[in-house]
């Protein structure tokens, strides 16, 4: 394929999500979008809903002060504290979980249930 092709192409592929993205920001502004689909329009644009993305922090908090407390976090003492800043088990879970996938935290040996903070 030419370079000239390729241009072509990928200047065809930018104005429709462009296009995209314009049409779902006015849906959005005239109320046609609804909240639960402003969400789901948040995972598709970030990964993460808006929600997912203001627990993160929590729980890296929470990790952070039970290894200087205990040298490492429990599942069970994350979840205990994540519970006292109003966030239920499953999503402490899996919240825990997608952290652990983005490499944020970490278990020193696997399947221990113990969690560290990966230094950055």
């Amino acid at each position: 394929m030419e370079q000239k092709q390729l241009y072509k192409r990928l200047r065809k592929i930018r104005d429709s999500i462009d296009d995209i993205m314009l049409d779902i920001s006015e849906s959005i502004a005239t109320g046609e979008i609804e909240k639960q689909e402003k969400s789901d329009f948040d995972v598709i644009a970030v990964g993460k809903s808006k929600q997912q993305r203001n627990r993160t922090p929590g729980i890296v908090t929470i990790v952070k002060e039970l290894e200087l407390e205990f040298g490492s976090a429990t599942l069970e003492n994350i979840i205990e504290r994540a519970a006292k800043k109003g966030i239920d088990k499953e999503k402490a879970e899996a919240e825990i979980t997608m952290l652990v996938q983005e490499a944020r935290i970490f278990e020193p040996v696997r399947y221990s249930g113990n969690y560290r903070e990966t230094q950055q």
